[in-house]
């Protein structure tokens, strides 16, 4: 989650959320980047918004590369943002403050904060820093992903368009809600059911508790 909050940064601040953003909490996305889950940036402490030694005063390692709503094309750079994480229990539900050093190209929510291993571990209950940064169970690569319409007794194949975009060109109309499958290249399959709903959107993220 993310909410208004205010700081003082040395090298031409950006906006303030609270410009913008007024005082309520919005829902958003976080993951952690880095080989360090106490670090504070990538190896050259650069990134898109031209600072460096990220690591001292007066970011103290607790950045984070912004999505376009946040990096806002160069003009977001330097600004704070208070966060919190509820869930899972390893969360504190206590608000800390980024600072928005870099940019990030994933579009996995409205909202995406990419933070620092330092960051990251913050917004856990002390002493669960490093168990708040999970991996997710897998078999392998995602070789196969199929749809199946409301209606339908049949899987769908879909092609692989770039990366992890996944696409169909039916002829007619697919009508909701969806189920889908992936297949692993271990040949495991995994269906989650009805994980699309009829009223689904562009650019919004279903998100399914199944793991390999």
């Amino acid at each position: 989650m993310v909410g208004g909050a205010f700081c003082a940064i040395g090298d031409k601040p950006g906006p303030n959320i609270t410009a913008s953003y007024g005082s309520k909490w919005q829902e958003a996305k976080a993951t952690w980047y880095g080989s360090n889950p106490r670090g504070a940036a990538p190896d050259d402490h650069g990134g898109a918004c031209g600072y460096k030694d990220v690591d001292k005063p007066p970011f103290d390692g607790m950045t984070a590369c912004g999505n376009e709503p946040i990096f806002k094309d160069g003009l977001g750079c330097g600004s704070c943002y208070e966060i919190k994480c509820k869930e899972p229990v390893e969360c504190s539900d206590k608000p800390i403050i980024v600072k928005i050093t870099d940019k990030n190209y994933e579009h996995i929510a409205a909202y995406h904060f990419d933070l620092s291993g330092k960051a990251f571990g913050s917004m856990a209950k002390k002493g669960q820093e490093d168990k708040l940064r999970k991996f997710v169970a897998g078999d392998g690569d995602i070789v196969a992903v199929d749809i199946k319409p409301k209606g339908s007794d049949e899987f769908l194949p879909m092609k692989s368009s770039w990366g992890a975009i996944w696409r169909i060109d039916p002829k007619k109309p697919l009508k909701g809600p969806f189920s889908i499958r992936l297949t692993s290249e271990g040949g495991a399959h995994l269906v989650q059911d009805d994980v699309i709903p009829a009223d689904w959107k562009p650019n919004t993220v279903y998100t399914s508790k199944l793991q390999f």
